[in-house]
């Protein structure tokens, strides 16, 4: 037989929080390499967004691989805008003369969910960012900054 589900209380009373993750591996915050190929769009995506993931203290080395998906994606976002602009709009001309959607309408719905979910990963929506918890910056062993104000 199964051991009973513990109810919420208990949950919290055995130290478990659902918005609060614990840092096993207590990674160093760093800006790390890009680990895709990636194009000039999502390129230009990764430059924009790992300085301010880093100065958040959202951003270790192990993060990479996701920050690399949302370069992608929002490489592919703006991919798909561009040719949505380019090939008329939503609506376009059909093979039959009737009007039909766009598919790169369809592929701009689906790079916008997809980013969408990848963002709030890294607490980038204000609903997500009050559950995201950057890890403090620690400071250099050896020193002790309140040595510096107790003198």
């Amino acid at each position: 037989m199964p051991p009973r589900p513990r109810c919420n209380e208990a949950n919290r009373a055995a130290g478990a929080h659902p918005y609060r993750m614990r840092d096993v591996a207590d990674l160093p915050a760093e800006i790390p390499a890009c680990p895709f190929d990636l194009d000039a769009r999502a390129q230009a995506a990764w430059d924009h967004m790992a300085p301010r993931l880093h100065e958040r203290g959202l951003l270790t080395a192990a993060y990479g691989p996701a920050l690399g998906l949302v370069a992608r994606a929002m490489g592919d976002l703006e991919e798909a805008k561009a040719r949505l602009t380019d090939t008329g709009g939503p609506v376009i001309e059909g093979r039959l003369g009737n009007r039909v959607t766009n598919p790169w309408a369809h592929e701009y719905q689906r790079a916008s969910t997809n980013l969408r979910h990848l963002l709030t990963e890294f607490g980038l929506t204000p609903a997500a960012r009050l559950k995201v918890q950057a890890s403090p910056t620690k400071p250099p062993k050896g020193k002790d900054p309140m040595e510096e104000i107790l003198g």
